[in-house]
């Protein structure tokens, strides 16, 4: 029989819950896209809906992956972003275990049902999943997997492969229907733990423009070529003649396009 304090806080769930907004969740895993996703429009066509992708450290320290693999989903994330701004939402990024992630929006929201596509990545990422799966029977929530393409787990052989390979290529697109209603709004998404973008992810830092991580530091153009190219060989190739490129700066311009006066090898 149930305890007494069971009872109370079964109880005091219930009227939590009763409060919250009722959403299901897609989780984003390799299909960064809002056409031809299975789990996004079945999750639309059944209710409101989150878009929800986990940055794991279980992931991103494991060799398989590099920092290049991490921006490059960024990159992503912002461009599926672009594409929901329309509907005035946004994908909710979370940093940490996939089922911290989940908890935290069990907090705000009431989550109905969990969609996304069947993990076919490491063996750390399948047992995560039996550990999700766990959490959604002690949670009441219902996960819906859709087949990743057209592979088939479990098999033993390859007998019947191809055509289901075919069926599946031939196939129509998964399409959702997608709307400001149908969708979690960035307002009620901005009550979650925001995550917090490493600046090495971000094009900037690549590209060595926008703001420095450690500050007070600018790349000196004359220190660089005194330093790698003293007997200025590099430069000569790329000028007219080496009485100009000594007497003449390496850029007219600094990174602010302000201009830059030119220093002449005796000091003047």
């Amino acid at each position: 029989m149930a305890t007494e304090m069971q009872l109370v806080n079964g109880a005091q769930t219930l009227q939590e819950n009763v409060h919250k907004d009722s959403v299901n969740i897609v989780w984003l895993k390799r299909d960064l896209r809002l056409s031809d996703h299975e789990p996004l429009a079945e999750s639309t066509q059944a209710g409101l809906t989150l878009l929800y992708y986990v940055f794991e450290p279980l992931l991103i320290d494991d060799p398989h992956y590099e920092e290049r693999h991490w921006r490059f989903i960024w990159q992503s994330l912002q461009d599926l972003n672009i594409q929901l701004s329309p509907y005035n939402t946004r994908v909710y990024v979370y940093y940490g275990d996939a089922i911290d992630g989940l908890n935290a929006i069990q907090k705000i929201f009431k989550v109905a049902n969990l969609y996304s596509h069947e993990e076919v990545g490491l063996l750390s990422t399948f047992n995560r999943d039996k550990d999700v799966k766990n959490w959604c029977k002690t949670q009441n929530i219902t996960w819906f997997e859709s087949a990743t393409g057209a592979v088939m787990r479990g098999m033993k052989n390859r007998n019947q492969w191809d055509s289901h390979w075919q069926t599946i290529m031939k196939a129509e697109l998964s399409q959702a229907v997608l709307s400001s209603s149908g969708l979690v709004s960035a307002e009620k998404l901005a009550s979650l733990p925001e995550f917090i973008l490493p600046v090495s992810w971000t094009q900037q830092y690549i590209a060595g423009v926008g703001a420095d991580p450690r500050g007070g530091r600018h790349f000196n153009i004359e220190k660089q070529s005194e330093i790698f190219d003293p007997d200025r060989v590099y430069q000569t190739a790329w000028t007219e003649n080496i009485e100009t490129s000594r007497c003449q700066t390496l850029d007219s311009v600094d990174a602010s396009d302000w201009p830059i006066q030119a220093k002449h090898n005796n000091g003047n």
